[in-house]
Formats: structure tokens, C-alpha cells, sequence
């Protein structure tokens, strides 16, 4: 499996930095309630699928089959391994599954939709 080699590629990079940062190098804060329950949840769901969309994108963007395996597989890798850095390289942020069943949503329903996406182009072309 060859990775694409274009915007969308470079902008998942960005976004991974930039989450990378977010999830385990910035402590969290505590000045203002969140909008609603579980908000963390949702931020983690959305974070995640936004990182997998990007990714999935560079491939549907060269009218290649994304890598669903591979991608499922590095979201999981990262959804644990940002778990485990909160808890042991933060102070104000903790381990939580939940968060990571939730960013483990995140990566399902956008490769779910590149999955649709992928096949609609294909059928596009018949």
C-alpha cells in the first residue's frame, strides 16, 4: 500500500499535529462549564473523525480505495496511546475508555461515509 501524496495527505498531517498537541501537550482547563453532558465525548468523536476523514480523503481524492484496515487500525493505536499520554504526561487530564470508545466512533463513521463516498464514485463511472 502506497500512500497518497497530496493536500488532503498534508492537511490529515497538520490535523494530527495539531490534536497531538490538543489531546496530550496542552493541559485541560477548568474556567467554564461545558455546553452540554459529555461534551468531552462528542469533541473526542468529532476530533477523531475528522482526523480519519482527512486521511481517507487523500485517497478518494486520487479515486483510490482507502486503506479501511489500515486507518481503523492506526485510529485505534492513537485513540489508546493519547488514553494512555493524558494520564501519564498531564496533570489535569486522565485516562478515560470512554473517551476512546469515543474517538474509536469517530474513526468508524468516517470510514463508513469514504466507504460510501468510494463506492458512489465508482458507480458513477459505469
Amino acid at each position: 500500500m502506497i500512500p497518497p501524496r497530496n493536500k488532503w495527505l498534508i492537511f490529515a498531517l497538520i490535523w494530527l499535529a495539531a490534536s497531538i498537541y490538543a489531546l496530550i501537550f496542552r493541559e485541560g482547563g477548568t474556567q467554564q462549564a461545558p455546553p452540554f453532558p459529555h461534551f468531552d465525548k462528542f469533541a473526542h468523536c468529532l476530533l477523531f473523525f475528522a482526523q480519519t476523514w482527512l486521511f481517507a480523503k487523500a485517497w478518494l481524492h486520487e479515486n483510490r480505495r482507502p486503506a479501511y484496515f489500515v486507518l481503523f487500525i492506526l485510529g485505534l493505536i492513537y485513540a489508546i496511546s493519547s488514553e494512555i499520554a493524558q494520564h501519564y504526561l498531564t496533570q489535569t487530564r486522565q485516562c478515560d475508555w470512554l473517551d476512546a470508545l469515543a474517538d474509536m466512533l469517530g474513526v468508524s463513521i468516517a470510514l463508513h461515509l469514504a466507504h460510501i463516498k468510494y463506492q458512489l464514485s465508482g458507480s458513477l463511472k459505469k
